[in-house]
């Protein structure tokens, strides 16, 4: 939903694998517009659903890396420990 709400475009691509340590990596990515990464920095940046939800798995152990930046669309990878399954 945030993708079509704020990227601006339709179709996204999404990728799941299991590394051989039992690791889930996930990956989301769109061609839309982009955003500066340093706004979901703060949670007084305006921009709560990004920070909160990456504050929310970052204490569950879940690494959350953004690959952004305004007219280059948008990637999200997300690797989870083993102990979260």
């Amino acid at each position: 939903m945030n993708i079509k709400k704020h990227a601006g475009v339709n179709t996204a691509e999404i990728h799941v694998e299991e590394t051989t340590q039992g690791e889930f990596i996930v990956e989301v990515s769109d061609p839309g517009k982009g955003f500066d990464l340093k706004t979901i920095k703060t949670a007084n940046s305006g921009h709560y659903g990004l920070f909160s939800i990456t504050e929310r798995l970052s204490s569950l152990g879940v690494q959350v890396d953004f690959r952004t930046a305004p007219g280059e669309g948008c990637q999200v990878r997300l690797v989870t420990p083993k102990a979260i399954r």
